[in-house]
């Protein structure tokens, strides 16, 4: 079956700590069928620029369990390239969600 549009976008938070507070939105556009999350990746970029970028499964299990209903099915869309280029544009001491979406 081909994909409708795809398109990712980078949500930015204050720390480096993830949590599941962006969940209700994405929820919601799940569920009223405006997007198909596809892929979600986490990014911190630590106070001495280090960045760690790691998957759903890399999360400690209770963030994990706060995203787990917004299915996403496909692992490894969001490059190395990708990456490089979203944690240049964070700042020290700051976390992201990549999120790859489908548009329905």
């Amino acid at each position: 079956m081909p994909l409708a549009p795809v398109e990712f976008a980078m949500f930015a938070f204050d720390d480096t700590r993830i949590t599941g507070d962006i969940v209700p939105a994405l929820t919601a556009l799940v569920e009223n069928e405006l997007v198909h999350i596809i892929d979600l990746v986490f990014v911190r970029k630590e106070a001495d620029g280090q960045v760690t970028a790691f998957e759903l499964n890399d999360l400690p299990a209770d963030t994990a369990a706060a995203f787990a209903d917004l299915h996403h099915d496909i692992e490894g869309l969001v490059s190395t390239e990708d990456l490089d280029h979203e944690a240049d544009l964070l700042e020290p001491g700051t976390s992201a969600i990549i999120v790859v979406w489908e548009n329905l």
